[in-house]
């Protein structure tokens, strides 16, 4: 899907407050947590998150949602990372 299908499937998901993020080489996230549940989809490069003691990596169209409250991480990779974040 290109961005302008992800951000209809997010908004028909219940997701609302759609941006584009976008982070540079090798960042990183501290630990932290979002009070609404949140759907990210990465649109270029890749980041890894880690959370309750797992860690994934997300690349160019990949999603991956998160739960309010969740406590975690993120990486960013050697490209960086553009992606769309809504919340719920």
């Amino acid at each position: 899907m290109n961005k302008d299908e992800w951000i209809k499937q997010l908004e028909a998901d219940g997701y609302s407050d759609i941006q584009v993020r976008t982070f540079p080489a090798n960042h990183q996230l501290g630990e932290h947590t979002h009070e609404q549940a949140t759907a990210n989809v990465v649109l270029e490069g890749s980041t890894t998150v880690h959370e309750a003691g797992n860690s994934s990596t997300y690349n160019a169209g990949d999603r991956f949602d998160l739960p309010a409250g969740t406590t975690h991480e993120a990486e960013f990779g050697p490209d960086g990372c553009t992606f769309l974040a809504g919340t719920k």
